[in-house]
Parts: structure tokens; sequence; C-alpha cells
């Protein structure tokens, strides 16, 4: 198992956590102690990462608005 020191993606305090990887898979996740911002700490949303960066409806490329493109 691997785990990767990042940032949390969804508001602007940058809480630090470990992402826990095993075979190009996300398997969980930890609150890194001694980030100067979470503190060892995790809201809701930050605890979710794992299941929302493997659901299948997760977008894996941009969508273009075709209605837009005419316009352009």
């Amino acid at each position: 198992m691997n785990q990767a020191l990042t940032i949390c993606p969804y508001c602007a305090c940058g809480c630090g956590f470990y992402l826990q990887t095993e075979k190009d898979k996300v398997i969980g996740i930890i609150p890194s102690k001694n980030h100067p911002v979470s503190r060892g700490k995790l809201c809701v949303k930050a605890w979710g990462l794992p299941e929302m960066i493997s659901s299948p409806y997760r977008l894996k490329q941009v969508l273009l608005n075709v209605q837009m493109k005419k316009i352009i």
C-alpha cells in the first residue's frame, strides 16, 4: 500500500491528508497530524473523497456544450 500526501480540493482551507492507494486505486484517507491547517482532522466532504474518486459517475474529460460551440 502506498500513501501520497496531498491537499483537499473542496474549499480554500487546504487541509492536508494522505491518500492510500493500492494498484492505482484509492482505498482510503488518513488526516495529516502535522498539517498546520487541519491538524489531524477532516470535514465530512474530505472523508468522502475515496468514494468520489472511484465513482463510475465521475467525469473524466471536459464536456462541451454543443449550443455554446455554435455561438463560438
